[in-house]
């Protein structure tokens, strides 16, 4: 490996790093399909496993995080249940979650005054 790289990758040791964008819950669904659905060319899947990560911004602080940078995040997320699950998935990786902004509702453009 270029150790210009290696140098680059250390050097996110440590730094301070404001991400601010959309943060989501990624879905990762595995199944079975057995047929197909009646009103579309579309499977019907036997759900076996869901697997809920940190997407967008959410995800970009994960990273900067694994490589040892000290990462703020700031967004807004839902009052929801797909809300709760990606403020878990964060402080699962160790992201501080205190600037999540939670929105009534799901709505994503808040009413700040």
């Amino acid at each position: 490996m270029d150790t210009n790289l290696i140098a680059l990758v250390r050097a996110f040791a440590d730094q301070r790093v404001l991400i601010l964008g959309d943060a989501m819950l990624d879905s990762y669904l595995a199944g079975t399909a057995s047929k197909l659905c009646r009103e579309a060319p579309a499977p019907v899947i036997d759900l076996s496993e869901r697997v809920d990560v940190p997407g967008g911004a959410a995800n970009t602080a994960v990273n900067v995080s694994a490589l040892g940078g000290v990462v703020e995040l700031l967004s807004v997320i839902g009052d929801d249940n797909e809300g709760e699950l990606l403020r878990a998935g964060l402080e699962d990786h160790g992201i501080n979650v205190e600037h999540l902004l939670v929105c009534p509702g799901g709505e994503r453009s808040p009413n700040i005054e």
